[in-house]
Parts: structure tokens; C-alpha cells; sequence
């Protein structure tokens, strides 16, 4: 993800809007990268200090592009994510974060306390780069709280 958005920032600009969307698909983990640029980025190297993608590539729009790549997840491609996206996500992001699987649903009590903790770590960390950012932690909790108990999606 943080090498997509780094081509937009290189290429088209630090100011650019840009949108992320990352989805979990069996055994590939999807993170797409749109901008309203349609110009295609230079061809991408590839080697150890790249991304190690299992494959990637542009999509132009009349509204831009997006970039992305698709990553192995290491489960089963007969194994699917939760019914509910907000779930397959935050297990995907999980995942990403470097302390996954998420093991919440099937795994063993020990892999799910590491996956709790895992998850609380992450939100500790968000709210690290919330306030990095000079958004208030404690509304953007409520707000999170809000939404939670709401139902809320994105859509």
C-alpha cells in the first residue's frame, strides 16, 4: 500500500485526492489505489525492495487511474472471509500489519489473545497517527464508538 501511494506522491503530486481500497478474496489480499490522474506511472522494478506482489497493475478511468497489486495471504483459497466486509478487513489489515493471521474466528485461545491484543495495538497505533496528523484521539474514538453501535458502512 505504502509504495501505490508513494507513486501518486512521486508522480502526480503530494496534494493529489487519493482513495484506498483494500479487499480479501480467499487466498489474495487486494489494495487498490485510485487518483484522478489517467496517466500511467513508469514501469515499475521489481526485486527484493519492491513490492512482492503475486500480481499488479493500472486500470485507467475517464476519472483517473487505479493502481494495485494483490497480494498472497497464506490461507486456503477454498477458506472464505467473513460475511460481514468490515470483518474480512480488519482481519486483512491484520494481516498487512504484520501480526496476523487474524485468528479471532478458528484458531486456538492463544492465537486469538495474540490476535486481540494484535488488533488493540493497531488501534493504539492509529490513534498515535491521529494525533501525529493533529486529529484529536478521544473524538476520533467517539466517532468510531458512534459508528460502531450505528451499524455504520462505508460505502
Amino acid at each position: 500500500m505504502t509504495e501505490l501511494i508513494t507513486d501518486v506522491v512521486t508522480h502526480v503530486g503530494a496534494e493529489t485526492p487519493t482513495w484506498v481500497t483494500v479487499s480479501l478474496d480467499g487466498a489474495h489480499l487486494r489494495v487498490e489505489v485510485r487518483d484522478p490522474d489517467p496517466r500511467r506511472f513508469p514501469a515499475q522494478e521489481q526485486g527484493p525492495d519492491r513490492c512482492q506482489a503475486v500480481r499488479r497493475g493500472v486500470t485507467i478511468h475517464d476519472y483517473g487511474k487505479t493502481s494495485w497489486c494483490e497480494l498472497a495471504t497464506g490461507l486456503p483459497a477454498t477458506e472464505r472471509p467473513a460475511a460481514d466486509p468490515r470483518v474480512a478487513g480488519a482481519e486483512a489489515v491484520l494481516t498487512l500489519y504484520g501480526r496476523g493471521p487474524a485468528a479471532g474466528r478458528t484458531g486456538s485461545p492463544l492465537a486469538r489473545a495474540a490476535s486481540e491484543e494484535a488488533a488493540t495495538e493497531l488501534i493504539a497505533d492509529l490513534l498515535h497517527w491521529l494525533q501525529a496528523h493533529g486529529t484529536d484521539p478521544d473524538t476520533a474514538l467517539d466517532r468510531a464508538q458512534i459508528r460502531f453501535e450505528s451499524g455504520f458502512v462505508r460505502t
